[in-house]
């Protein structure tokens, strides 16, 4: 029993090793030679400690945002105090408050941008044209083609 953890101890060490090297640039193959093992076992010593970092990040990232959450919502407890005090210039921080925490989880829909040429009319012959006198030419079929396409637009 004492060897099988022995064992495990020696892997996990290597694989610490492999690890450092890699971070500091070595590569598999000199990892391989420096560890005497063989060059899918350094690739998979690295992968797998990589894999159990970002494993570990992840958790920390959710306690993080558990106590970020717990906070927030201690806050807002708070604020609706003062509202219901009367204070409504706690209704700002309520409202920064909640955006907060619809960001944090994630509640808050995707922005959806319609792209136009704008709400003042403007057609894309009058881009082109806009274009023109901003940059020089355009090309020479470019006016052309935004009347085409304004006009297979209109029908």
């Amino acid at each position: 029993m004492r060897k099988r953890g022995a064992a495990k101890d020696a892997v996990e060490v290597r694989r610490t090793e492999a690890l450092r090297l890699r971070v500091a640039g070595t590569t598999y193959e000199k990892i391989a030679d420096a560890l005497e093992i063989g060059l899918a076992t350094a690739h998979n010593d690295v992968q797998v400690m990589l894999a159990e970092r970002r494993e570990q990040a992840a958790e920390d990232a959710d306690e993080i945002r558990d106590l970020e959450l717990d906070r927030l919502d201690r806050a807002i407890v708070l604020v609706l105090k003062q509202i219901e005090k009367g204070n409504l210039g706690a209704v700002d921080r309520l409202v920064k408050l909640n955006e907060r925490r619809c960001k944090m989880l994630g509640l808050d829909a995707p922005e959806h941008r319609k792209h136009s040429f704008g709400d003042d009319g403007a057609t894309p012959a009058d881009v082109a044209k806009l274009v023109r006198s901003k940059f020089g030419s355009v090309g020479p079929d470019a006016e052309e083609q935004a009347d085409t396409d304004a006009t297979e637009g209109s029908e």
